[in-house]
């Protein structure tokens, strides 16, 4: 991000929720993409809270681990962002976080569980390997050798 849009957001950050909203759908409404776009960044900025909270809540509910619910929350602020790009049609922007971010868990593809080790089983059944020069003594068999 350059210097211009980290003065831009720090203008930004100073206006409350309603200006920023009416800034916005005047961008939207005039197809300005350059004014838009900062705006947006700060709509998503100010809703993150609602997107980590939802997605947490459900993700936890979902079986879902803590990495994936994070890349859930990433994934729920990309979509946010870009539905603000190109629609204007919402009441409540919590409401339409907390939408997005029951999409994005519910999403069937989205893994529930953490993922299980194919090669790690319950209990080990290794032992170890005794040197096939010297002759088994009474703890090993004869086939532990590779002799048949």
């Amino acid at each position: 991000m350059n210097r211009r849009h980290h003065v831009l957001d720090a203008k930004l950050s100073a206006l409350d929720d309603a200006h920023i909203g009416a800034l916005w759908r005047q961008a939207i409404a005039n197809h300005d993409a350059d004014d838009a776009e900062p705006l947006a960044r700060q709509l998503v900025l100010r809703t993150l809270p609602t997107l980590e909270g939802a997605c947490r809540l459900r993700g936890s509910r979902a079986g879902m681990s803590d990495a994936d619910i994070a890349v859930a929350v990433r994934e729920a602020s990309v979509k946010l962002m870009l539905r603000l790009l190109h629609h204007d049609h919402w009441r409540s922007l919590g409401g339409l976080a907390a939408e997005i971010a029951s999409e994005v868990i519910h999403d069937p593809r989205r893994r529930r569980r953490p993922e299980v080790n194919p090669f790690a089983g319950a209990q080990s059944s290794l032992r170890l390997v005794h040197d096939a020069s010297r002759p088994p003594t009474s703890q090993t068999k004869e086939n532990d050798h590779g002799r048949s």
